[in-house]
């Protein structure tokens, strides 16, 4: 079998993936010979999608030799630890542990758990030049080969070989060795998991435009700065108190208004006022009025527009009666805007939006928005004219009567916030703790930390990955959610440079 693997790594070339998925898709861009005929590709998808000749991009030496890394097949095996399976506590376990290379890791993965893995975090080398990151490659390739598996010049093709053969730490070595791997995790996201990656500065930028690559620009969640809360004087200039979590979707089948993090920490209990139209509940938002230098007409000549409003009929409509060009400069109303004489001659009065600053204002709702939502707005008079809302219209069943006032209670789920504080210190305390015993490794991530993160997610009785498992931290985290709820289950792979100090993390993970 591992024969057979061998003999088709060997025949892989480094786009046969990408290649083989757009066979299923588009057969008839494939000629007899199998070569793929880009012109019939551009003519396929001329109707829905610019095609463009150039565009903005990331390169970086090995970039290809990391797509044929992930797209060949693994040539090891795994061996379960018999003994450790066979105790009682671990007889029905779902969880699963591997010590090895966790490139090797992640191909076996794919295998079982394809599409499966609802929540991965990982906290790869930082590439500092202190925390001993070098690429390493085992992958016997010669020149000859990848000159004729990548369509690279021998120089490349030299120069990529160079990089493997002395153990380089440079940020092409670094992008190489993440860019096959994240390749692969990718595809074991389910199509709404998402992948939490810490960093510091030394590769930050550049784990952002190779998950761009990945995953893809649309796709980018945000970034979570952690505040390590320390003191440390680690910098000349600026010391570092913080790093970063970068975090990604698979799949933006969504819409982006959809909360792919739910945030179950952040639920909080809301009672709310309900009023009464008809046989229908309604409760009010905001105004659709902007604020904040922003907000002027100015900046957004498109929302402007006059509401013109019948106070006796209650009829309303938005009508854009001014100069989109004059809207960019003035601030004169009547410079700006032609009054819609038809509409005021029928007893319709006009509502536009309130100054910001002394400058002209405008809505938050596009124009077409506004017409084709009207049964969402609420339109009342005060006494400095008159008010533009939202409204939402809520199920009867869940509305209370009290005090002749309608009242519904539900659950608020906040934004995740972008900062989040948690003591680095705290992690290496954690683990000592458990061990009873100092420094056992380097750095261990606070405990809080990941089940802020992995409580992000809407993974309760889901697969959590983590394939730069090191202290089984995140392991730790999962285990103790459970212990609150849930039955989440936990892959890790740990590498092999932790191999000395595996039954240690396990024991950190296990006993708990």
């Amino acid at each position: 079998m591992i024969i057979d693997i061998r003999d088709r790594n060997d025949e892989q070339q480094a786009n046969d993936k990408q290649l083989s998925i757009l066979k299923e898709y588009f057969p008839a861009c494939f000629k007899v010979d199998g070569s793929f005929d880009i012109e019939r590709f551009k003519a396929e998808i001329s109707d829905k999608t610019e095609v463009v000749n150039e565009g903005y991009e990331l390169k970086f030496l090995g970039k290809s030799y990391a797509k044929l890394l992930a797209s060949t097949d693994t040539t090891t095996v795994i061996q379960p630890d018999e003994e450790h399976n066979a105790r009682p506590e671990n007889a029905f376990s779902e969880n699963v542990y591997i010590s090895g290379d966790n490139l090797d890791g992640l191909k076996h993965l794919l295998k079982s758990y394809q599409r499966k893995i609802k929540c991965i975090y990982i906290d790869p080398p930082y590439n500092t030049g202190s925390d001993g990151f070098v690429y390493q490659d085992k992958f016997n390739y010669t020149k000859e080969n990848l000159q004729e598996k990548l369509s690279v010049s021998e120089d490349e093709a030299e120069r990529i070989l160079e990089l493997t053969r002395r153990g380089s730490a440079s940020h092409s070595a670094w992008l190489m060795f993440m860019y096959s791997r994240l390749l692969l995790a990718r595809d074991l996201l389910t199509d709404d998991g998402v992948i939490f990656i810490s960093l510091d500065d030394n590769e930050q930028s550049n784990l952002k435009l190779i998950c761009d690559d990945v995953f893809g620009e649309e796709n980018f969640l945000g970034q979570i700065i952690h505040n390590k809360l320390n003191s440390k004087n680690d910098q000349i200039n600026i010391q570092k108190n913080h790093d970063y979590i970068t975090c990604y979707r698979r799949k933006g089948t969504c819409s982006t208004s959809t909360q792919i993090l739910p945030s179950l920490e952040n639920e909080t209990s809301v009672t709310k006022e309900v009023f009464k139209e008809g046989d229908r509940f309604y409760i009010i938002n905001d105004s659709i009025t902007t604020r904040g230098d922003g907000g002027t007409l100015n900046n957004r000549k498109n929302l402007g527009y006059t509401i013109y409003y019948n106070p006796k009929t209650k009829d309303f409509l938005g009508v854009q009666d001014y100069d989109l060009e004059l809207a960019l400069v003035s601030n004169n109303e009547e410079e700006v805007y032609s009054d819609n004489i038809e509409l005021v001659n029928k007893g319709y009065v006009k509502i536009r939006p309130p100054r910001v600053r002394s400058q002209l204002g405008a809505w938050t709702w596009e124009l077409k928005n506004f017409n084709d939502s009207k049964d969402e707005i609420l339109i009342k008079q005060n006494k400095n004219g008159y008010s533009i809302k939202k409204r939402t219209f809520v199920t009867s069943k869940d509305v209370v009567l009290e005090n002749e006032r309608y009242f519904i209670t539900y659950t608020d789920r906040k934004n995740v916030k972008s900062i989040a504080e948690f003591s680095s210190n705290d992690g290496a305390a954690q683990l000592s703790e458990i061990l009873e015993a100092e420094a056992v490794f380097s750095n261990p991530k606070n405990i809080n930390l990941l089940q802020h993160l992995i409580s992000l997610t809407d993974c309760k009785y889901s697969f959590v990955l983590d394939f730069f498992s090191g202290s089984a931290s995140t392991v730790h985290a999962l285990m103790k959610l459970n212990a609150d709820g849930g039955k989440r289950k936990f892959i890790a792979v740990q590498l092999p440079e932790m191999l000395s100090k595996e039954n240690t993390a396990q024991k950190a993970a296990y006993e708990y």
